[in-house]
């Protein structure tokens, strides 16, 4: 029985409100944007304690740590068959910076952390710094001007996901995973820098969709997008909805989760 449900990701995943951070809450139709997204649907089917860590603009780097964090911290006090994790990995784009001594100007993990009631920190740490290539902030400028490299950002993102993967079957968890966009992973899945990473992913434990994204611009009424003023549309709670019901719920039975 799934008596715990941790989740992970980025603004797809996010659980903004402390209102929500409850067993169930079906009322999703008081509430039309985002803060009802696919974790929340998913806790209403299993009816158990639910751990929401999704987090906008976090990067691969930040919920893969963030997993294991919270389910290191999840096993003191459950069984590992308790458990079920699920994750949305993000852009392979996006990364972040740890540093001890950093100006409070930039994207901390925890910016305004005062007002934030679902910090996806990681344990007390707020000293990753997160950097975007769409972002002005001095740190972004200078990383992706000087740093980045698209092959590399894939070679890290995959072995972000081997590494929870790893530590998830080390501790018998029950898990799934699944992207919010296609740019998870690289079009070029041969390069010699990638293929032997990209090989060893397990991806029975990957939901059968390109993306939930992907899934939604197909399968649900465009109406329903969000656009919540970003570059791409959020997918409404009613989609975030559907997705669970006719994606996760049956990947879930599948594989005998539940």
């Amino acid at each position: 029985m799934i008596n715990y449900f941790i989740s992970t990701g980025c603004s797809f995943t996010e659980v903004p409100m402390k209102e929500f951070h409850k067993e169930t809450y079906v009322n999703t139709d008081a509430y039309p944007h985002y803060a009802f997204s696919w974790p929340v649907h998913v806790n209403n089917i299993l009816k158990s304690k639910p751990c929401y860590k999704g987090k906008g603009g976090s990067g691969n780097g930040i919920i893969s740590r963030t997993t294991i964090y919270e389910v290191n911290k999840a096993l003191r006090t459950y069984k590992p068959e308790e458990l079920l994790v699920g994750i949305m990995w993000s852009g392979a784009y996006r990364h972040e910076i740890y540093s001890s001594n950093m100006h409070n100007s930039y994207h901390a993990i925890d910016n305004n952390v005062k007002n934030q009631n679902n910090p996806a920190s990681i344990g007390r740490g707020y000293k990753y710094y997160k950097v975007m290539p769409y972002w002005d902030d001095e740190l972004s400028k200078m990383y992706y001007k000087n740093i980045y490299d698209e092959v590399g950002s894939y070679i890290e993102t995959i072995e972000h996901i081997l590494r929870v993967q790893w530590f998830l079957k080390n501790h018998n968890i029950k898990y799934f995973m699944t992207t919010y966009f296609p740019e998870v992973f690289p079009k070029n899945k041969n390069h010699e820098d990638i293929k032997y990473l990209y090989d060893m992913i397990d991806f029975d434990n990957f939901l059968d969709v390109d993306s939930e994204w992907e899934w939604c611009a197909r399968y649900q009424n465009p109406k329903t997008w969000d656009d919540l003023g970003h570059a791409h549309p959020h997918p409404h709670t009613k989609q975030h909805k559907a997705f669970v019901e006719q994606v996760i719920i049956p990947h879930l039975q599948k594989k005998g989760y539940i």
